[in-house]
């Protein structure tokens, strides 16, 4: 398998678009945080419970910034990312079969189905940049020949 730019684009573009998500969400819990309970609409509110989550979140997302340059020599970044990401959105699955009710079904959803779009597009660009950086490690120990 060979590096090439376009994978190397398509990586720092998903990467790219769960930074702003992540960010920009980070930045509403953080900065308006009854703004943020008004969307998501958990009860109660409780503003050192958001603003811990939101300065977590803010730190997933800085790490997935450091590995936008260049994704296949930062991997555990976004392993690390991915992880987040997959747990966050299995804590919303759950939270939207097991405790949701109609009216919040239909509120959750649409946040749910967001969060597994940008957790599987991660887990993809982990899984790519991981093999990515294994034929790295290859061509620069001299294993492999570049044509």
């Amino acid at each position: 398998m060979k590096i090439t730019d376009l994978w190397t684009r398509l990586a720092q573009f998903v990467l790219a678009v769960n930074v702003l998500f992540f960010v920009g969400t980070s930045m509403v819990i953080l900065f308006s945080p009854h703004t943020f309970q008004s969307i998501v609409q958990f009860v109660p509110f409780n503003r050192h419970y958001l603003g811990d989550a939101g300065i977590f979140q803010l730190a997933v997302s800085l790490g997935l910034l450091w590995a936008l340059p260049d994704p296949s020599r930062r991997v555990a970044h976004i392993w690390i990312g991915t992880i987040a990401s997959l747990m966050h959105t299995t804590n919303h699955v759950y939270d939207l079969l097991f405790v949701s009710t109609p009216p919040l079904f239909a509120l959750w959803l649409p946040q749910t189905l967001t969060l597994l779009v940008l957790a599987l597009s991660l887990l993809i660009v982990a899984i790519g940049c991981s093999r990515q950086a294994r034929v790295l490690k290859r061509t620069e120990a001299g294993l492999v020949q570049t044509t």
